[in-house]
């Protein structure tokens, strides 16, 4: 039924990865830092803190420690823009991930799928690079009906969750 070289799964997996990876590297960063401020306010050496009951941990720690230290009441306001920052985007992948999936339950070729999925999402399926789009992005989901709509709100979610990888 599909191709040998489409699994609807797979595609999924390498958009999600290729959606995510560039937040997941600002957000290690960012924690980093934090880790970093709040050693130097605590006068010791973490690899981590706990903040609202999760513990974060510095990904370029070289040494993982035991004790677990509270994030310092001064750093607050970073973590929550960086909690509420993670969890805006979480929700915008979830949102695309599922209308992605509704895309794809309709795609049985290659073809298909190039046509279905947005331009800003080639990059993660370099297969799709070299073949040319034959109906409008999205088609599975252009039937005049509530997903036309659906399409219309997620796609701009999409488009700007892969510009985010440039920054």
């Amino acid at each position: 039924m599909y191709n040998k070289r489409f699994c609807p799964d797979a595609v999924i997996t390498a958009i999600d990865k290729f959606l995510s990876e560039r937040e997941e590297e600002n957000e290690n960063e960012e924690i980093s830092r934090i880790t970093k401020s709040n050693n130097e306010i605590v006068d010791n050496n973490y690899s981590g803190f706990l903040y609202d009951g999760y513990y974060y941990i510095d990904k370029k720690a070289q040494v993982i420690t035991i004790n677990k230290v509270s994030l310092d009441p001064s750093l607050n306001d970073r973590m929550k823009s960086l909690v509420k920052t993670r969890d805006l985007i979480k929700t915008h992948r979830q949102k695309s991930r599922q209308v992605i999936t509704k895309l794809l339950r309709h795609c049985h070729t290659i073809q298909d799928l190039r046509d279905a999925l947005p331009d800003c999402l080639l990059p993660a399926l370099p297969d799709l690079k070299h073949t040319e789009r034959t109906r409008k992005e999205g088609w599975p989901l252009l039937d005049g009906k509530h997903n036309e709509k659906e399409w219309d709100e997620i796609r701009p979610l999409i488009s700007s969750l892969a510009i985010s990888r440039m920054f």
